[in-house]
């Protein structure tokens, strides 16, 4: 890899969020959050802390995987959910990777796999670009979902997250996509502000010994279920 390619990797959209997410104070922020809803809400009764999340994340019990995720994402949906928001993207990052990897794909058969490949800044899709447009535009619609997730939606969470986001995310390049997901049409933005790092304040929970291991459990747990794995 070349030094210039190095240099854009480590200032990427995706990378620079999870250097945020290994400070201490974000996830000391989040020990705090867990540690509060823990003793309010059934579902994350056994998770006060980050590293209990990371646990539960990483077993195959993906009926479980669900219910701490709706749980996450019902509080996501309140006014003032940032904090569970950002804890929901961060443990969703490792899918990120796989997402951009689908959009450029679609993004390239779109144009014909030929020629001036477009993009959001009309510069088009291109290995010089490093997908940083699309990591930016998947990372943002992964905040949107997480904030207007459909909660009647309570199982294969993870995956309905991603799925939408990945739909998202090829509309912005003008890619359509076939047929309806789970979630039907996507709802609007969130009805209050913030974002992964929007506020100064970034999620944690799933901090270095998630999002740092590059997706290799995420993926090996996907292709175990797609359908239900936490892409952690």
């Amino acid at each position: 890899m070349s030094s210039s390619s190095s240099r854009s990797t480590a200032n990427s959209p995706l990378t620079m969020l999870q250097k945020q997410f290994e400070q201490d104070r974000v996830v000391a922020t989040f020990d705090e959050a867990l540690s509060s809803w823990s003793s309010e809400s059934p579902a994350l009764a056994d998770i006060t802390c980050h590293q209990d999340l990371v646990a539960v994340l990483a077993t195959r019990d993906y009926p479980r995987h669900d219910e701490v995720l709706h749980a996450l994402l019902t509080r996501a949906a309140e006014p003032g959910g940032v904090v569970a928001a950002e804890i929901v993207v961060n443990a969703m990052l490792p899918a990120v990777p796989g997402i951009v990897g689908r959009v450029v794909h679609a993004v390239r058969v779109a144009a014909g796999g030929v020629g001036v490949r477009r993009g959001v800044t009309g510069g088009g899709v291109s290995a010089a670009e490093d997908s940083r447009d699309i990591q930016a535009s998947v990372i943002g619609h992964l905040w949107e979902q997480s904030r207007c997730y459909p909660l009647r939606r309570r199982n294969r969470v993870a995956a309905n997250l991603v799925r939408e986001t990945q739909r998202a995310a090829q509309r912005d390049f003008g890619v359509g996509c076939r047929g309806r997901g789970e979630h039907g049409r996507r709802r609007g933005p969130p009805t209050s502000g913030g974002g992964p790092g929007g506020d100064g304040r970034v999620g944690g929970v799933a901090g270095v010994a998630v999002v740092g291991g590059g997706g290799g459990a995420a993926g090996r747990a996907f292709r175990d279920d797609p359908d239900h794995a936490v892409l952690r």
